[in-house]
């Protein structure tokens, strides 16, 4: 049997990006399509045997049209402003996607085999940062009197108070740097993915069963060949009745390089796009070399035999039938990756760490550099590492006649280093919480059938605050990446802020201060539900029913500030105070016809 399948998703949406310290300025308006034609069929080869073939091929792009046009301007921890560095893009994607799987039963056991490919053609536009972004991230600068004019001495301007003085062409007013990208902005990347799998699902009791299974993945661009990796898992019942259900299950998994990765590195290899990033410039003409002012050139490269990085997984599970058709759930589930992606600058300035001192940043620049000079190089690397367990307890009642309940439970414990470390030579402080990591939280949804045929279904989660990394908003060790952290001070003094979590101070090179230390205020709850009616419009025609189901639906209906971003630069006074939120209450109203 064969079935032709075809859909299409296209939203267009404006002011994209904006809010928080986004300006709308610095906007975009956004077209997102995708379309999709897909292919199953099933054959029955025997009694015992079923392939199910699935092809697809989907059309996606992504069109995005700037508010403006003028160069990005980044104050840090204050606002962004000018055209989004993104303008014009305009990415094409042409995914093909081919799956075979086959089921075959021989006595006590299922044995499944099958392969999954996809090619990925994207044909993008990329003119990142064509337009220009200024950066003021504050740090120390000339003093002056009452009159503009300098003293002699120096003082700490928060990033504010440089802008200020740029656009005032006052002594201390240059931009902490400028970047640019130029050359090319069409990209062509071709990436392939195949995985063959095997497994034996054995049966060795009536109550107990093991599974082995074997898989193996090939990536063409970057190119990884060696990936088998084995899985294990078994069932068992222990009383006669079955209401008592063991399971676990281990293995090793791979995570497959994204062609977003593949495409940056494309597109600033060197020759198609060229980026650069000068420091110090002259806020009126960035390019024109003034005294002080350093330019450095950034390239991407993939690190020489990059490959797919292996996760291992493990998960245990306890599971019970009550009375009354309810059940429940505990489970227990660990897993670690190696070698996973990070992006690091290995060309960066070798630069000693240190507390107290104000940065100089073209000291900082002029440092020795293990490769050349003035060249950033980064390099997607295999050195990422990251572990963690999740413990969740569930509750379900899916048999009353008026009530349908599902209740979770789960606590979560997580670390990871970030993709981009603070410093190329020091580890330290990278080790923490994953970006999405939220410690725990409960969720439930439950429908109700009401009289008259009305159904009442709610979505419930509450969810503790995400963590954020705290920056000083600077790029102290001149590696080109803005996120270096501040370090913990032991009292208070110029450069020096007071925060949730200690005096931290910005005058610091690779600082003392973990990785995603902050946690956001409050929690996120949300309360979502829907009121439905259907009604039959032909009951007599069973075999052709025409139905018409009306509908309210509110999201959020508690109105509860749900907190989605928070200020994380420390020079800026605030860290930890919420800039952005999640939507407030809001009501639909829907219809659907169904024949």
């Amino acid at each position: 049997m064969a079935t032709l399948s075809w859909s299409a998703n296209v939203n267009d949406q404006g002011n994209q990006g904006v809010g928080g310290l986004v300006l709308q300025e610095a906007g975009y308006s956004n077209r997102v399509s995708e379309y999709d034609l897909r292919l199953l069929n099933t054959l029955t080869l025997g009694t015992n045997t079923v392939q199910e073939t699935r092809i697809g091929f989907a059309w996606k792009r992504n069109l995005q049209k700037p508010n403006s046009t003028s160069p990005s301007l980044q104050v840090a921890g204050y606002f962004t402003g000018g055209g989004a560095i993104s303008q014009n893009l305009n990415n094409r994607e042409r995914d093909l996607e081919v799956d075979d799987d086959v089921i075959a039963t021989r006595g006590r056991h299922q044995f499944d085999f099958g392969l999954q490919s996809i090619t990925s053609f994207v044909h993008a536009y990329v003119p990142s940062t064509f337009n220009g972004d200024y950066v003021f991230g504050g740090g120390s600068g000339s003093e002056l009197d009452s009159g503009n004019q300098p003293t002699g001495g120096t003082v700490n301007l928060r990033p504010i108070d440089q802008y200020g003085r740029a656009l005032q062409n006052l002594p201390g007013g240059t931009p902490t740097n400028y970047q640019v990208t130029m050359g090319n902005p069409v990209v062509p990347v071709t990436q392939s993915q195949v995985s063959l799998y095997a497994q034996d699902v054995m049966k060795v009791l009536p109550n107990l069963s093991f599974t082995f299974g074997l898989r193996y993945q090939l990536e063409i661009h970057p190119n990884s060949f060696h990936n088998p990796r084995p899985r294990f898992g078994l069932v068992w019942s222990p009383d006669k009745k079955a209401t008592w259900t063991i399971g676990a299950q281990a293995g090793i998994f791979t995570i497959w390089d994204t062609p977003a990765n593949l495409l940056e590195v494309e597109r600033l290899n060197g020759s198609r796009q060229s980026q650069i990033t000068v420091y110090s410039p002259s806020y009126r003409a960035p390019l024109v070399p003034v005294p002080g002012s350093i330019q450095v050139n950034t390239r991407n490269r993939f690190e020489p035999g990059i490959s797919q990085a292996p996760v291992f997984q493990f998960a245990a599970r306890v599971a019970h039938e009550f009375p009354h058709h309810w059940s429940g759930q505990v489970s227990y589930s660990f897993g670690g990756t190696w070698n996973s992606s990070r992006i690091v600058n290995i060309n960066a300035p070798k630069l000693p760490s240190s507390i107290g001192i104000a940065p100089d940043p073209t000291a900082s620049l002029m440092a020795p550099r293990p490769l050349a000079p003035n060249l950033n190089i980064m390099q997607y690397q295999n050195y990422g590492h990251g572990q963690g367990a999740v413990y969740a307890a569930t509750v379900k009642q899916n048999s009353l006649k008026r009530l349908n309940l599902n209740v979770t439970y789960w606590y979560l414990n997580f670390r990871e280093n970030p993709q981009t470390p603070q410093s190329t030579y020091s580890t330290q402080g990278d080790s923490a919480r994953p970006d999405w990591m939220r410690r725990g939280g409960v969720s439930g949804l439950g429908v109700l059938q009401l009289p008259s045929r009305f159904e009442l279904s709610m979505q419930f989660s509450a969810l503790p605050g995400l963590p954020y990394n705290i920056t000083t908003g600077t790029d102290a060790n001149g590696d080109g990446v803005f996120n270096d952290r501040p370090s913990y001070a032991a009292a208070v003094g110029t450069g020096v802020y007071s925060t949730p979590y200690g005096l931290m101070t910005t005058n610091t090179v690779n600082g003392t201060v973990p990785y995603n230390v902050g946690t956001m205020p409050g929690w996120t709850i949300n309360l979502d539900p829907n009121l439905r009616r259907t009604f039959v419009l032909n009951p007599k025609d069973r075999d052709h029913l025409r139905t018409l189901s009306l509908n309210v639906r509110s999201s959020n209906v508690l109105n509860h500030t749900n907190v989605t971003t928070v200020n994380t630069v420390l020079s800026s006074g605030t860290v930890g105070q919420p800039i952005a939120a999640g939507p407030a209450r809001r009501l639909e109203l829907g219809a659907r016809f169904d024949f």
